[in-house]
């Protein structure tokens, strides 16, 4: 019976209107995710974020990933229910086409409102297993140098070959 009563006061005076608002309050803590990386490789980016407020709340990272201060792409996790005083890792991916310095910027959206924003890094280097493309700019002078002996012997060779033929 008392339970009954309780209900019924909750739903002819909603909290508000007795001077209790449960007004959201969420907190991202920090943006994480492996800090180098090889190109091509999928990064996982974690945003910790904190319900601080006294009702659960659904929560989602929206960010935005800047190659050398250009956007490359936005990201969006899905969103999680968070509980009260509960404090989540929501997560999203990206995969980095291209070698440089990343820096991801984001916030969390919850409760029709967003906590301040944050910032993370990632250095994207050139994948191990491939090796140098040995072109002949990249080799230099001093291999232009020897690719032209080189080439000069073959062909010395290849006219002495067919003298010796012809006598």
């Amino acid at each position: 019976m008392l339970l009954a009563a309780a209900v019924a006061i909750s739903l002819l005076f909603p909290p508000a209107t007795l001077g209790y608002e449960m007004t959201p309050s969420g907190l991202l803590k920090g943006i994480y995710n492996e800090q180098s990386v090889e190109v091509n490789n999928i990064v996982r980016i974690h945003a910790e974020f904190e319900n601080k407020g006294e009702a659960a709340t659904s929560a989602a990272f929206l960010g935005e990933i800047y190659l050398d201060g250009k956007l490359v792409t936005p990201i969006r996790s899905n969103e999680l229910y968070v509980y009260p005083r509960e404090v989540v890792n929501i997560t999203c991916y990206f995969k980095p086409d291209r070698v440089g310095n990343y820096e991801i910027r984001g916030f969390v959206l919850y409760s029709k409102t967003t906590t301040a924003a944050k910032k993370s890094l990632i250095q994207v280097l050139p994948r191990r297993d491939e090796g140098p493309d040995m072109t002949v700019v990249q080799l230099g002078a001093g291999g232009m140098v020897i690719a032209l002996v080189s080439f000069c012997i073959l062909v010395i060779f290849l006219v002495r070959r067919k003298e010796e033929a012809a006598s």
